[in-house]
């Protein structure tokens, strides 16, 4: 593993204990009845299991580290980021006009373009409906409806 791989995920587990370090000034609650620390206290648990499961993992690997810069590296890996961070900003300014189910089908269509088209439309699809079956329906977060009322 590089030293900058290295680096990212110790910086990321520190990162991760501070959230939830920060998270226990407000209270957890229990798994019944979350409370506001909750969902930060959570997401920096994962966050820290993630961080250090890609501390091991790459330690066993060899060679790895120097596909991925290679994958990303050079002007078209900037290009990518670039149209990803544009896609972001987009969804984020398009969200309340159009809503957010129909909003979330176009930004998965960009992102995994390049692919088979059916491939596209049927993960654009899933990633929209299942997670508006997941926030609006199951846990009954309002979610923008734009012009469509969907």
């Amino acid at each position: 593993m590089r030293a900058d791989d290295r680096t990212s995920c110790i910086v990321l587990l520190v990162l991760s204990i501070l959230i939830c370090l920060g998270s226990t000034r407000y209270h957890i609650g229990s798994f019944n009845k979350p409370d506001a620390g909750t969902f930060p206290f959570v997401l920096g648990i994962v966050m820290a299991s993630l961080s250090i499961l890609i501390l091991i993992k790459t330690k066993f690997e060899k060679g790895v580290g120097e596909e991925k810069q290679k994958l990303w590296s050079g002007a078209q890996g900037k290009t990518k980021v670039l149209y990803i961070l544009l896609a972001l900003v987009a969804y984020g300014l398009l969200l309340e006009r159009i809503g957010y189910t129909l909003t979330t089908f176009i930004l998965f269509l960009f992102l995994l373009k390049g692919h088979k088209w059916k491939f596209v439309i049927g993960w654009s699809l899933i990633a929209s409906v299942g997670s508006y079956v997941l926030f609006r329906i199951a846990l009954h977060v309002e979610l923008a409806q734009g012009f469509l009322g969907i």
